[in-house]
C-alpha cells in the first residue's frame, strides 16, 4: 500500500513539474482552428497570454490573446519573434525560423519537420521582457 501511495505522489508531482515548465495547460478551444498554448514570461514563469498556432502548408501564424481569448495589443511583444521546431524522435533536429508581426498576427514559414510528432517554441522579445509559448506534440 505504501508503494502505491508513493507512486501516486511521484506521478502527480511529475505532471505538476511539467505543467510549470511551459505554463498551465490551456483547455479552451482555439478560435481559428489551430492549437492553443500558454505564453509564459520567461523571468517570472507566470502565464501572461495565450497563443494560437495556425498552420497552412508551411505558413505559420501565431495569434496572441489575453486570458479570456480576446485580442491584445502586440506592440509590447516586439515586431519579430523567434521560432524553433524540434522533432521529438530526433532530438538533435532543431530548426530555427522567424515570425514577423503583420496586421495583428505573427507570420513566418515553418520548416519541414524531420519526424513527427514535433514541438514548436516561439519566443517574443518585447518591452515587457521575453515571453515563450510551446506548442507540443504536433503532427
Amino acid at each position: 500500500m505504501k508503494a502505491f501511495a508513493l507512486s501516486v505522489l511521484l506521478v502527480s508531482s511529475m505532471s505538476f513539474a511539467h505543467d510549470e515548465g511551459h505554463g498551465p495547460k490551456v483547455i479552451e478551444s482555439a478560435k481559428r482552428g489551430g492549437v492553443l498554448a500558454s505564453v509564459v514570461n520567461t523571468k517570472t514563469k507566470k502565464m501572461a497570454y495565450k497563443a494560437e498556432l495556425v498552420r497552412t502548408g508551411e505558413l505559420a501564424r501565431v495569434y496572441v490573446y489575453d486570458n479570456e481569448l480576446k485580442s491584445v495589443d502586440l506592440a509590447a511583444l516586439g515586431k519579430t519573434a523567434k521560432g524553433q521546431l524540434e522533432s521529438k524522435r530526433k532530438k538533435s533536429a532543431k530548426q530555427s525560423f522567424e515570425l514577423k508581426l503583420a496586421k495583428g498576427v505573427f507570420e513566418g514559414n515553418l520548416p519541414k519537420a524531420k519526424s513527427k510528432p514535433f514541438d514548436v517554441e516561439v519566443v517574443f522579445n518585447g518591452k515587457g521582457g521575453a515571453y515563450q509559448a510551446v506548442f507540443e506534440n504536433l503532427d
